[in-house]
């Protein structure tokens, strides 16, 4: 069912100050000011771009976000509590304990409630934000700035689309915004995250060295500030960001290819979801943002607070960038309304789960907790972005009577994002851009056209193949390995004439205690192989194993160091080569579809 009956609008935001853990229970509503209480219609998270244009909406976030920051860090509902949620330091939250006796934090990485457990995890951040905004607003003496509070959400960096690279005004120390008072130069909550017991106690982060301690934590632990990719001196270089990640070698174009191909090609819920199951998953590109925002070095002190799972959700750009994340699993879920969760077994412990358990949609996401103040949320209560009062600028669900006219809606402008060669596409692509509001697109279908890539029948002597019809084909490397192959996190790079077709990170590396639980982890990836065959008919196999077996390298480096590490020395590591029979689609109200792959073990990069 993608459109569940209509919760309750109209609430107002509590801002919950509670310090006594035991009795307070945050009830994570989201938040329901600004919605129509006619049509549906919800406030959307916009675009970290659009956001910044509306001066009195991006005044009150920046004002808001300052706000929580500021609050005491003991309090349940501070930014330093909320965001050690996903890890360090590894302390209960609201009451709810860690009944697996294994550690990590709450956050699941690495099985299918990935996407469910942030989603009442941004809305936590997301309605008490609001709150704060909305007592901000009033201090402007203007019904303009309380609507605009009302209808404010905390926004998304697509990363995948044009512009490419960190957003300019994530970098600045201090942004000019209009404040009730006039405009001023304030500090900008988007660049870092202030520890206000600087360093903290040693009781809450590590930060001596020691026998038992991790370098890397250790070295976070000390930090004043978030930083990222810092150099040897702990400073934050923001430049390199971009100039050594986004827009280098291909960067931004692999990670549009890779959530273009999860829409086109991952039709199941739980592969969709997770990094755990074969095919391709929003996981996978999700992990390397991490990794390219934070950086990785010559040693831990080159590592910043993204790279890391235990501290990354102290950075700003954290919140920001799963709001994106969530925004693609929505699109994806519209895309495919009838696609959900299937019961698997847990391969990933947290501070609640423990290695085994069956994962399902009723399974709790501690520790947030319903309206209630009781109920733990789950998969279920958490199916639909409406159920915590917003959308997207893509997903306007109640301008539409069924689910399958916003399906061919969102794949149109999944389509327009993400897949701007117009590839696996029969008809042209549209001279202008079509407005997304309902199925009707500019272009009309026509004759299916010769596909620039194309494969001969496999199966048949080369002579047979040569006069056999061709049909277009979809190469690509998929890869596959144990989490704890190394006894540290890992990459595996692909790159072919030295520009980037994909990276597999592996951060989530379980401890002892953790796989004498029962821990079992496998990561996967699979990257298109579209871009580096742009010059090559893909008709011509032989051609097409040649170029492949010259210029595909995939390569291992530990992530703190940067190190390479051999092939051979990853225990397990699967990568393979292959090809499948592609059905184009009709128009871009539709995906192609894939068939079987195909897979050239004489290809070994």
């Amino acid at each position: 069912m993608l459109f569940p009956s209509a919760s309750s609008l109209g609430l107002a935001v509590i801002v919950s100050t509670c310090i006594d853990v035991v009795v307070c229970k945050v009830a994570i509503t989201g938040v329901k000011t600004g919605i129509d209480a006619k049509t549906g219609a919800r406030p959307a998270r916009r675009n970290i771009y659009d956001l910044y244009k509306d001066e009195k909406q991006f005044a009150l976030y920046i004002q808001a976000m300052n706000t929580l920051m500021k609050t005491d860090e003991k309090t349940l509902t501070s930014w330093f509590s909320i965001a050690g949620i996903h890890g360090r330091p590894y302390t209960t939250w609201d009451g709810v304990d860690a009944k697996s006796g294994l550690g990590g934090g709450y956050c699941p990485h690495g099985n299918s409630l990935f996407p469910t457990w942030h989603r009442p995890y941004l809305a936590l951040i997301e309605q008490i934000m609001a709150g704060h905004a909305q007592e901000i607003a009033k201090t402007y003496k203007s019904k303009d700035y309380e609507t605009a509070a009302d209808n404010l959400r905390i926004p998304y960096w697509d990363w995948a689309a044009t512009p490419y690279g960190i957003p300019d005004m994530m970098t600045w120390p201090t942004i000019k915004i209009n404040t009730a008072t006039g405009a001023k130069n304030v500090t900008n909550p988007m660049y870092r995250y202030e520890f206000t017991r600087s360093p903290e106690p040693a009781d809450v982060f590590p930060n001596k060295p020691g026998p038992d301690a991790d370098a890397e934590d250790v070295f976070l632990g000390a930090q004043k500030t978030t930083v990222r990719r810092p150099d040897k001196s702990g400073n934050s270089q923001m430049v390199k960001i971009n100039s050594e990640g986004f827009k280098a070698n291909n960067k931004s174009q692999s990670l549009r290819d890779a959530v273009y191909m999860t829409f086109a090609k991952t039709k199941d819920y739980n592969t969709m979801a997770t990094q755990n199951t074969k095919g391709a998953s929003f996981e996978i590109p999700h992990g390397d943002v991490h990794v390219t925002i934070g950086g990785g070095g010559s040693d831990v002190t080159t590592v910043g607070h993204m790279t890391s799972l235990a501290f990354s959700a102290f950075d700003p750009s954290f919140w920001i960038h799963h709001a994106n994340v969530d925004r693609l699993v929505a699109m994806w879920q519209a895309a495919y309304p009838d696609a959900w969760l299937k019961e698997e077994v847990n391969d990933a412990p947290t501070f609640t789960m423990r290695p085994g358990e069956k994962l399902n949609e009723k399974t709790p996401l501690h520790p947030f907790t319903q309206a209630d103040g009781k109920t733990p949320h789950t998969s279920e209560s958490s199916r639909y972005i409406k159920n915590f009062g917003y959308s997207y600028p893509d997903i306007e669900d109640w301008k539409f009577t069924n689910a399958k006219d916003l399906s061919k809606a969102v794949t149109q402008r999944v389509n327009i994002l993400y897949n701007k060669d117009w590839r696996l596409i029969s008809t042209p692509k549209p001279t202008t851009t079509p407005k997304v509001k309902g199925v009707t697109a500019t272009s009309k279908p026509t004759a299916t056209p010769t596909p620039k890539s194309t494969y001969k029948i496999r199966g048949m002597a080369l002579n047979e193949r040569q006069a056999a019809p061709k049909v277009p084909r979809e190469w690509s490397v998929a890869l596959s390995a144990p989490n704890n192959a190394l006894s540290e996190p890992f990459y595996v790079k692909c790159t072919a004439n030295n520009v980037v077709v994909g990276k597999m990170v592996i951060s989530a590396v379980p401890n002892q205690d953790e796989i004498a639980a029962g821990a079992n982890r496998t990561t996967h990836a699979e990257f298109t192989l579209k871009n580096t065959l742009k010059t090559t008919d893909t008709g011509d196999v032989p051609a097409c194993i040649k170029y492949l077996q010259e210029q595909l390298k995939c390569e291992a480096f530990k992530t703190k160091s940067d190190s390479k590490v051999e092939k051979k020395d990853i225990k397990d590591l699967v990568i393979e080569v292959a090809d499948e029979v592609v059905n184009l689609a009709k128009d871009e109200t539709e995906f192609p579809t894939f068939g079987e792959r195909s897979v050239h073990k004489e290809i070994s990069p």
